[in-house]
Parts: structure tokens; sequence; C-alpha cells
């Protein structure tokens, strides 16, 4: 799973357990699997930095996100969410779809 490098650092100290992604059009079910285990990429073609291990994937608009979810996706508030996810995307809408997918750390970051 490809991650920001400063987003892959916040799982690593465990300050990231939770990610949101896109649900494609059509797209029935998520390719990330609870009880599945991934790899942690810092950037395309990066080796991995550590693994995830998936709790839950659950459908749900992008405005559900909660205060909670803010802080369970590595930011202080709601707001700093919103303004990285427009940043990342190059617009924030509530509406959209997405996969929003718990997870823990799997085993130790590697140096």
């Amino acid at each position: 799973m490809i991650f920001r490098p400063e987003l892959a650092r916040k799982i690593i100290r465990g300050e990231k357990t939770m990610t949101r992604r896109p649900i494609k059009p059509g797209e029935k079910h998520c390719r990330y699997q609870e009880g599945r285990d991934y790899a942690v990429q810092p950037g395309s073609g990066k080796p991995e930095s550590c693994r995830i291990l998936i709790l839950t994937v659950e459908g749900q608009a992008l405005g559900d996100l909660t205060y909670r979810d803010a802080r369970a996706e590595g930011f202080k508030t709601r707001q700093d969410f919103q303004a990285y996810w427009a940043g990342l995307h190059g617009y924030y809408d509530p509406g959209m779809p997405v996969w929003a997918i718990r997870f823990r750390l799997h085993t130790e970051a590697r140096p």
C-alpha cells in the first residue's frame, strides 16, 4: 500500500491507524482485505518500510469522517485532514465514496 513518506512515518510511529481510498466507479470490493497484511511503501517504487494488518474495511462518504477518524488518519482536526486530502487529490468532495480502512502495525519498522 503506497503512502506519502510523511504518512508512512506516522504509521511507523503509531500515529496513523486508518486510511481512506477513493472507490473507483463500478468497484464493488476493496482491493485491501480484512485479515490480510500489506507492505507500506513510502512512495511509489520505494522499498517497504513496515507491514500493516487490515482490521476493517467499510465503504462510506468522505464527509462521514469524524474527529476520531481524523486523529486515526494522523491529523489533529477534521479540517487538517480535509486540507491534506484537497492538496493530494485536488479537491475535497464530502459526498465522494471512499473505503475507510482501519489497520494496525503488523511488524516492526525496518531501518
